[in-house]
């Protein structure tokens, strides 16, 4: 299958709403709240300045938060993902989904279905939004992981961490003295 040029939208300071086609599509949102769809092909989404909502669709596509609170989804298809200065969403429903921030970008969170997931250098939140069991483990910052009703395994790695395994009987990886375990009484038989 070959990949065609798709179209360019370029928005303006209004919160736009932009939906490309099925080939290689270029979205650049600019100013405003804007909602930038990319469906299938390997689409460039540029969200620009302020909160803006991108979603890659199928394909390798390059989400670019730009400035503001932004949420990045990717999609099918392993997409490179950089949310930029501001506190951002990353959805991570892809292996290959590469997550990309720099230091003093925001506080960030990844939201992801996989089994098993690693936070990548400046990434600060972990949550798991599938169903069974979860491994996560966070990097050198103070990371808040959230696990789900599974078996979960949480490993902060590093950074004063808090570990929520939720439902199940979970297993926490204390690596620093001031790593926060956090369970209620029915939270499962839970081993720290």
């Amino acid at each position: 299958m070959t990949n065609t040029a798709g179209t360019t939208y370029s928005g303006n300071a209004s919160n736009d709403v932009f939906t490309g086609t099925n080939e290689e599509d270029t979205i650049r949102g600019l100013g405003g709240a804007d909602t930038l769809s990319g469906l299938a092909g390997d689409d460039l989404i540029d969200g620009g300045s302020a909160n803006d909502v991108l979603n890659g669709g199928e394909g390798r596509d390059t989400l670019l938060g730009g400035i503001g609170a932004d949420r990045l989804d990717g999609g099918t298809g392993g997409d490179v993902m950089q949310g930029g200065a501001g506190n951002d969403t990353y959805v991570v429903g892809e292996a290959n989904d590469d997550v990309a921030e720099l230091p003093g970008e925001g506080t960030d969170t990844v939201e992801t279905n996989l089994a098993a997931y690693v936070l990548s250098a400046n990434l600060e939140n972990l949550v798991f939004k599938g169903s069974g069991d979860f491994q996560g483990t966070g990097n050198a910052l103070a990371n808040t992981l959230t696990g789900g009703g599974g078996q979960d395994v949480l490993d902060g790695a590093g950074g004063a961490d808090r570990l929520l395994g939720l439902a199940g009987d979970d297993t926490y990886l204390v690596d620093v003295a001031n790593d926060t375990v956090v369970e209620t009484s029915a939270g499962g038989r839970d081993t720290v």
